[in-house]
């Protein structure tokens, strides 16, 4: 785990920029693609954050999260069940 890159991404997603705070969500979004299970216990704590900045950025990108996996999960699933199984 990255604290210098997390300490960073916290302090952008906190900028009055808003430029700076989509920096911030892009930052996420690599790490959520790529290790999100070993940062999971850091976005426990940010969605609970008294920030709202960094509430709101770490939710944006859960957000994005959720409908990347539904638009992957759900032909997946669909692709799996039995026509005849529902008739």
């Amino acid at each position: 785990m990255d604290e210098k890159l997390l300490a960073n991404i916290k302090k952008m997603a906190d900028s009055s920029d808003w430029r700076v705070r989509e920096d911030a969500a892009v930052e996420i979004k690599k790490i959520n693609d790529n290790s999100f299970l070993e940062y999971l216990p850091i976005w426990k704590k940010w969605v609970k954050d008294p920030n709202p900045n960094i509430r709101r950025n770490y939710f944006n990108r859960l957000l994005y999260l959720e409908t990347v996996l539904l638009a992957t999960l759900i032909p997946y699933l669909f692709s799996r069940i039995d026509a005849n199984s529902l008739s």
